[in-house]
């Protein structure tokens, strides 16, 4: 190996090792927000107020629904997105700790 060819695979293990703290972060960071979001959707659709009957809060959650589709539906939409996009990332971390493996084996 010469200088440029160890160089630059000290150069790409680097960016590798900076990846991966990224989407650590990242994958972190979300978790923490859908667990958020997670607690507070059951907090405020699993809540009735005091002087209102069982029916009455199904009617007005059902209400609430219908009349809102579009943000429950982006809602549930943009759950899927991240945990897609977590599951993604869970990948590319797997995939760029093997490489660093094998580029410190070597």
């Amino acid at each position: 190996m010469t200088i440029d060819e160890k160089w630059r695979d000290k150069n790409l293990l680097l960016r590798k090792k900076k990846r991966i703290n990224i989407l650590e972060r990242i994958t972190v960071m979300a978790n923490k927000e859908i667990e958020i979001v997670n607690e507070e959707t059951c907090k405020f659709l699993w809540n009735r107020k005091e002087n209102e009957s069982f029916l009455e809060c199904i009617l007005s959650h059902a209400f609430m629904i219908l009349l809102s589709l579009d943000k429950v539906i982006g809602f549930y939409y943009m759950k899927f997105r991240i945990h897609m996009n977590l599951k993604k990332y869970k990948k590319e971390l797997n995939k760029l700790k093997k490489e660093i493996q094998i580029y410190e084996s070597n």
